[in-house]
């Protein structure tokens, strides 16, 4: 039984002679040519031609992505969003796809999207290129992305945070607070103290929502010819704190690359226009530890929990240590 949502999306252009191509399949087929309609996954049919090959995708981690090569010689990226949560996550990605692109963010032309039974199902347009976290450790090409995404950090800031859809935990300092109530009840008793200590300094200031990536990491942008190809994961796009992207990167490089995390999150925010001092770097080990405290509150017991709660202990590390000592001020206005 298949539900549809209404959110079929019209296809960018192809080039003339893989339009053609599409469109001449679709009218032998029947199938429409902006969305997946098999469904099983990965889609065995989409855009109106048959999946000669599908091939899981070096990035999307935690949402299933497959590369499909088309009969027609097109190649698309193919996403499922999985229940009960999958139809917002699409409402989301296509907004994310207008809002973004309109302000010169890179993201992938997003040719289909639709739910079936509670899920997402989403057609993107392949786009080549290297995964940032593929560079992270090179001593050139890390120090380029982070220079990079400090660019998009500074664009997402020029984006009108109300044409998004609030993150409503962190849309203003009262809510963060009533919200990491439940969320200290997941936190290890070892931990609870310095959990609520980050707790109490990243709400002591409210803030003014901005635009937000969600799970702004070097394994969500694709790198081509010296520039970013492509933002990725939009699902998480939403208005809310301003230093939630440049925490959470400093954060996932810290625990994965912890040897070249300070010099890379120094060229981050000194690009993303956000200031590489020990202040800064305080506000964004608080607020790294309390978006570490929501993700292990939301993850179920497994892996996954473990290494939530590992991703809390290097947080409530960095705001011990900072680089060198200070306290958390002002810097959310």
């Amino acid at each position: 039984m298949t539900e549809q949502d209404g959110l079929d999306v019209v296809p960018k252009d192809l080039n003339p002679t893989q339009q053609a191509a599409i469109e001449e399949n679709s009218a032998r087929s029947g199938h429409a040519t902006n969305v997946a309609r098999s469904e099983s996954w990965p889609p065995r049919t989409t855009l109106g031609s048959h999946v000669k090959r599908a091939e899981r995708a070096r990035w999307g981690f935690n949402t299933p992505t497959q590369v499909l090569t088309l009969a027609t010689g097109v190649q698309v990226v193919a996403q499922r969003l999985t229940a009960p949560e999958g139809a917002a996550r699409a409402r989301r990605v296509r907004t994310a796809v207008t809002i973004l692109g309109a302000a010169g963010i890179p993201v992938p032309d997003l040719l289909g999207c639709e739910v079936i039974d509670g899920e997402g199902r989403l057609l993107f347009r392949y786009v080549p290129g290297t995964g940032g976290a593929e560079l992270v450790d090179d001593p050139v090409e890390g120090l380029t992305l982070a220079s990079l995404m400090g660019a998009i950090l500074m664009a997402l800031r020029r984006v009108r945070a109300d044409a998004l859809a609030p993150n409503r935990a962190w849309s203003s300092a009262a809510r963060l607070a009533a919200a990491s109530v439940g969320w200290q009840a997941a936190a290890p008793a070892d931990l609870l103290e310095a959990v609520q200590r980050a707790v109490a300094k990243t709400v002591a200031a409210d803030w003014r929502p901005t635009a937000s990536h969600g799970d702004f990491v070097p394994a969500n942008v694709l790198v081509a010819d010296g520039r970013i190809a492509a933002v990725l994961d939009l699902s998480d796009v939403s208005a809310g704190h301003p230093l939630l992207d440049a925490a959470w990167w400093g954060l996932i490089v810290r625990y994965h690359h912890p040897r070249r995390a300070q010099e890379l999150l120094q060229r981050l925010l000194a690009t993303g226009g956000l200031g590489a001092t020990e202040r800064s770097a305080q506000a964004l080990a608080c607020v790294a530890s309390v978006r570490a405290l929501e993700l292990l509150a939301a993850t179920r017991p497994g892996p996954a929990r473990v290494h939530a709660q590992l991703l809390l202990q290097a947080a409530l590390r960095w705001l011990e240590s900072g680089w060198q000592s200070g306290r958390l001020t002002d810097q959310f206005g």
